[in-house]
């Protein structure tokens, strides 16, 4: 039993001579119909592949298309609530399709997620639990935080998407808190 032909990778450069082991000729000449079938299925096979992954791909990018940049909005807040106490952060007054909220300690740049609905739920972050009780309010894309520490000082944004008839519409909420003793 003679080996099998290997076959060339969709993507990778041609071997100078592709010949055919049971007939010796090179690629682009007649020979064995199952070799040749075998590498035009392989090829077939993989952007067929390609073109699914693409459209699959193309599908929510559509989706989330923002025609105009100046679309996007910016909204600013400041809020104080007493170490131990609780306070809520809006995310607009109606809920989003989409929305994560994100906390940045003050001093820093680093961002982390703290809360998040992707449309199946909101999810809360385990690594929020050392700025106080997270939860988002029912039908709201509000925080609540309760039991508030100290550390809970700095900018909570929350990023929010809004699927309207006109496109996607993007609104992002800053809230600066500030912490005071009780």
């Amino acid at each position: 039993m003679k080996p099998q032909p290997s076959l060339p990778r969709w993507g990778t450069k041609p071997q100078a001579s592709l010949s055919h082991p049971q007939c010796g000729l090179e690629r682009g000449h007649a020979c064995n119909f199952t070799f040749i079938f075998k590498l035009l299925w392989q090829r077939m096979r993989t952007i067929h592949f390609g073109c699914l992954l693409l459209c699959w791909m193309a599908l929510p990018i559509r989706g989330l298309e923002i025609f105009d940049p100046e679309e996007v909005e910016y909204i600013h807040s400041n809020t104080t609530a007493a170490v131990g106490g609780s306070v809520i952060l809006d995310c607009g007054s109606t809920m989003p399709t989409i929305f994560i909220w994100g906390f940045t300690k003050q001093g820093t740049d680093n961002n982390v997620a703290v809360a998040y609905n992707y449309g199946q739920g909101p999810k809360i972050q385990s690594q929020s639990s050392h700025l106080g009780r997270m939860q988002v309010q029912v039908n709201t894309s509000a925080l609540v935080i309760e039991e508030l520490q100290s550390v809970a000082e700095g900018m909570y944004t929350c990023q929010a998407l809004y699927d309207t008839d006109n496109g996607a519409k993007i609104t992002f909420y800053f809230t600066r808190l500030d912490m005071v003793d009780d």
